[in-house]
């Protein structure tokens, strides 16, 4: 207790995918979750894809 939560925020997309770990093995999936921005340690951190879509104002 009395500490900073780490956060991070996505927006989810209906967006077909293809998902392939390390070992090739690959799954089909119909939604993608895309990283808009973070805060860590009390500081917001916005991704490219948040800066583009002006999602926060940090």
């Amino acid at each position: 207790m009395g500490f900073d939560a780490d956060l991070t925020l996505f927006r989810l997309e209906h967006r077909p995918t293809l998902l392939v770990d390390a070992e090739k093995e690959s799954l089909q999936a119909d939604n993608i979750l895309v990283p808009l921005a973070a805060i860590r340690a009390g500081k917001g951190y916005l991704t490219e894809q948040g800066s583009a879509e002006h999602a926060f104002d940090f």
